[in-house]
């Protein structure tokens, strides 16, 4: 578990994103995916959405903004807001967020809490509560369940206030959701062993959680990582070359693009491990160098590992802006040689590539393509074929020769992509989908 996540929030109403403040509601963005990319780019540990809709139908557009935010930024998204039956919560979930938060000062999200947990996995759902009253039998179910607890308003309050609230949450991970805070109360609250601070205190100062950083760490407030079982290899078990550096490879884990080469020696190491964010040693300045330290183009740690021989290590990153100090995303943007003619395809992008095919049929029609023919007949000729594709599949299935089901797979997935196509569902939402239950799988092995 993180310690010290500092996560801003937005809130959306009719599309926008909103301030409240004394029953008022004021805009401050008309558009909350690109506000929610500028938040992205400060480098916070996850962004909570918040809807704040009225009806159902702004309940929809909503989640329809929550999808369009997961797939914009490259934090976890937690959402939260206008939960009114379990079909809401997938809602949220099947939008990309991480999390979906239940309100237990509402009697009925306490209810639909342990048959959520048992549906989505316990890191699916966090539990949020403002009253400083918890009951027992709240704080067991959480406990029980292994969920995360959120503090609002006099709860937090409490938590602040309280000498020890360790004694009463037990190993409770606390996320404090408070409007504002002074340096010396962040520091308090993760000094009783809060693990994430949230709300408007960050959001109001989402410039400054570099410095907000720097302060926890010069306090012994981050997360350390020594005597963590995960952590595999020490320094010493690496092999330095003769000035004692080890060449690090930096891979964007989003892309598998890779963005640059760098150095670390002990320190950079450690401190790589300890804060999270990538830490280098310049051989020019013979010193160590935090990568968007100046540039405000952190780097955030994802995964770090050794090669074969252990001289080497590539580090799997999220990258707030361009890598290169040119400005370019990659420093690796000149082409030394390049053979045209020889096949550079990857079969990885097959199906991406025949979707696009496929989404350009349908934004530009062509005369005679069998592709704009089913775009014109519509939704129902389409499923009309998919459905006679898959009964292909299951009778190619009971004959010997598998290269039959391999063509009718193929044409199978053809017709599938277009389904796809005219519901505005991209490959990447079914590779999200398919990695949210990869880890959740893995979570509750």
């Amino acid at each position: 578990m993180t310690r010290s996540m500092l996560i801003p929030e937005i809130f959306i109403k009719e599309g926008a994103a909103v301030k409240s403040a004394e029953n008022a509601v004021t805009i401050i963005d008309t558009d909350p995916v690109r506000l929610a990319g500028l938040y992205a780019e400060a480098g916070p540990d996850a962004l909570i959405v918040t809807d704040l809709s009225e009806t159902d139908r702004d309940h929809d557009r909503s989640v329809g903004i929550m999808q369009d935010i997961c797939s914009a930024v490259q934090i976890p998204v937690y959402g939260q807001g206008r939960i009114r039956r379990m079909e809401d919560v997938k809602k949220i979930l099947y939008a990309g967020c991480r999390k979906a938060i239940l309100d237990f000062d509402r009697i009925d999200h306490e209810t639909m809490f342990r048959e959520l947990t048992s549906k989505f996995g316990e890191d699916r759902i966090m539990v949020s509560i403002s009253s400083p009253r918890l009951s027992r039998s709240s704080i067991s179910k959480v406990s029980e369940a292994g969920s995360e607890l959120m503090l609002r308003g006099e709860a937090a309050h409490a938590y602040l206030k309280s000498p020890a609230p360790e004694e009463y949450f037990g190993s409770i991970p606390i996320v404090i959701c408070m409007e504002t805070v002074s340096l010396e109360q962040i520091m308090d609250l993760f000094a009783k062993g809060a693990y994430a601070l949230c709300g408007s205190c960050i959001t109001d100062n989402i410039s400054s959680l570099s410095s907000i950083r720097q302060m926890l760490d010069d306090n012994g407030l981050s997360e350390e990582t020594d005597g963590n079982p995960d952590r595999v290899l020490s320094f010493e078990d690496l092999k330095k070359g003769p000035d004692g550096l080890v060449p690090v490879v930096v891979q964007e884990a989003a892309t598998d693009e890779v963005l640059m080469v760098a150095y670390m020696n002990r320190e950079a190491y450690d401190l790589t491990l300890k804060t999270g964010r990538m830490t280098y040693y310049s051989r020019s300045r013979s010193s160590l160098w935090v990568k968007g330290e100046t540039s405000g183009h952190y780097q955030f740690l994802i995964s770090l590992s050794a090669d074969c021989d252990r001289d080497t290590l590539l580090a799997r990153v999220r990258q707030i802006g361009a890598a290169c100090h040119t400005g370019h995303h990659s420093c690796f943007f000149t082409t030394v040689f390049e053979d045209r003619d020889a096949e550079a395809h990857d079969p990885s992008s097959v199906l991406k590539d025949d979707y696009a095919t496929i989404m350009e049929r349908k934004a530009s029609p062509k005369e005679g393509s069998y592709t704009t023919y089913l775009f014109e007949k519509g939704i129902d000729k389409m499923l009309k074929k998919l459905g006679e594709e898959n009964a292909e599949i299951i009778i190619a299935a009971k004959n010997p020769d598998s290269k039959e089901i391999i063509y009718e797979i193929a044409d199978y997935l053809y017709h599938m992509m277009v389904v796809m196509a005219e519901k505005d569902v991209t490959w990447d939402d079914i590779y999200d989908e398919l990695v949210r239950r990869q880890k959740s799988s893995q979570s509750k092995e």
